[in-house]
Order: structure tokens, then sequence, then C-alpha cells
């Protein structure tokens, strides 16, 4: 029913037919499999109502009303996120019991991998390095040199939030950069900085696509690949593409997303490199901003705490 929910909202145009299999009788639901919903008309009405439930004056109790709702459903998903761990591995376990062969699963999982590695490699390692080259008189070895502890906390953390004081310590102490312009970027690029993100989720959703279908056509990379900029930017920066994101995804497009769940066996590295190159994103942008403001050096701490009083 959830997923039914969902493709009716994303594709505009979901019914039900009646199926006839043998003996048996019952319905299966059919779809346009188009991207022509109403999406743009909930985004302005969730606007709109955000803005009058803000600028609401008096008591202000619906506006109550839906910030405690929102906390009890983060309280919720906490809780349900505990047996998460659990769930995954009884999914996994009655996949492999019902899979006769594993030698191709095997073989899947290890090209996924490698598709996964090589694109961030080639990201990190050479787009990002001919930006950095062009922008900064600093060699990239010696940036990853010294920006080796917020990469190391993006290891370990899983989240770009939580590297905002360690990235923010390493560009003012170890690099010399313009305060202002780190204490304004870093915080920003934690937020919507999300490309490492972007290309995990794309990889994953594109690789299980197509163990599911002999072809992927142009417009379901395309649409793949718009969704997951855009997914990997409205949810909180936390790694890797979580079943939600990849479930939605799957029913935009229209993709199966039978045993989608078999994915998060790798979700432990994935999601750890995806961040860490998200986070020297962040780094790279702050040098790229700075060369374009023309500023050298950056002033201490002290100075920049009484600049930022006044």
């Amino acid at each position: 029913m959830g997923s039914n929910i969902t493709r009716a909202y994303f594709t505009g145009q979901w019914k039900c037919e009646p199926c006839v299999s043998g003996h048996k009788t019952g319905l299966h639901g059919a779809s346009s499999s188009r991207l022509v919903g109403h999406q743009a008309s909930l985004l302005l009405f969730c606007a709109m109502l955000g803005y009058v439930l803000s600028a609401h004056g008096g008591s202000g109790t619906l506006l109550g009303f839906f910030i405690g709702f929102s906390n009890a459903m983060m309280y919720l998903v906490h809780f349900v996120l505990l047996y998460v761990p659990f769930g995954l591995f009884f999914a996994t376990a009655a996949y492999v019991v019902q899979t006769r062969n594993l030698q191709p699963v095997v073989s899947y999982f290890g090209l996924y991998l490698f598709a996964l590695v090589l694109s961030l490699a080639l990201h990190s390692l050479l787009l990002l390095l001919l930006v950095a080259a062009s922008a900064t008189t600093r060699t990239f070895r010696g940036l990853l040199h010294n920006a080796a502890t917020p990469l190391a906390v993006a290891f370990n953390a899983v989240s770009s939030s939580e590297t905002v004081p360690a990235t923010i310590a390493a560009l003012e102490e170890r690099l010399n950069l313009d305060t202002k312009i780190v204490r304004l970027l870093i915080p920003m690029a934690a937020v919507f900085n999300t490309d490492g993100t972007a290309i995990y989720i794309t990889i994953s959703a594109l690789f299980f696509a197509q163990t599911k279908s002999d072809y992927v056509d142009l417009r379901t990379i395309f649409l793949t690949c718009a969704l997951s900029m855009l997914f990997s930017m409205a949810t909180p920066t936390g790694g890797g593409p979580s079943h939600l994101r990849l479930r939605l995804i799957h029913e935009v497009v229209g993709m199966p997303t039978e045993n989608i769940e078999i994915l998060f066996l790798t979700d432990w590295i994935g999601s750890r490199l995806a961040t860490m190159v998200d986070v020297l994103t962040g780094l790279i942008g702050v040098h790229v901003v700075q060369h374009c403001c023309g500023l050298e050096g950056s002033p201490t701490t002290e100075e920049a705490n009484r600049e930022l009083a006044h």
C-alpha cells in the first residue's frame, strides 16, 4: 500500500486493473511512469503553510502542534532505528537462503563496489584535483595532508555536520585561510554540499536497476541522477543512501524495489567514502572562494572574535 501511494503521487496516473493468472484473480497497479505529478503545487502549499504558521500571532497553538508532532515523529524514528540492524540481517538472510547460486550475487557486489569506489575516486582525485590546481596555489597533496583530521572524523562519524569543528580548525590553524570565509562557508557546505552522497545514491540505484532489468535507458539514468542530487540535499547529512531515498527514487522512475535492502551490505564502507568526498569538496570550495576574493592569509582567532562581536 505504501509503495502504491508513493507511485500514485509521483506519476499522476495510477489505477488498478484486473489480473488473471491461472485459476487466481486479483488486481495489479498500472502507471504511466511519468514524472507529471503535482509536486510544485504541494511544495507551494507547504511553503505558504509554513509562512502562515511562523507569522501567526497570539498563542501560536497550531504552530506548537506541528512542532510537537514533528518531535514525536523524530523520537519514533530513533526508536525504530534501534531495530533496523536486526531487520536488515533477517532480510539479507532470507535473500541468501532463497538464492540457489550465490556466485552471481558475489560478482554483482564486487562490480558494485568497484564502480562506487572508481566513481568517487575519479570525482575526488581528478575533478576536484583540477579545480584545486586551477584555483589555489597549494598542492593537492599538501591540502590532503593538512585536511587529514577532518577527513578521518568524516570517515568515523559518517556525517558532514559532525566534521564542522574539525574542518574549521584545520582551515584556520593549518591552512591559514580567512576566518570569516571559513566560518561562513563550512557550516553551509556541511548541509548543501552532498556531491559524494549524490554519487553514492546514483550508483546504488542504477546498479540495482540493472540487476532487475536488462536495459536502463537514458531517461532513467537522467532522472536517477537528478533525483539523487535532490534527495541528497533534502535529507539529513548522514552518509549513504537510506532505504527511503532509494525506494522513492525507484518508485518515481518506475524501477523494481524487491530485495532492495540487499544493498545495505556495503553501506558501511560506501557511506563513509561518500562523506569523505563531501567534506573534501567543502574544503576545496573554501579555497576557491578565498582565491576569487583575493584574500591572503587570515586574521588571528582573537582578532576574528573581536570583529565578529562588533
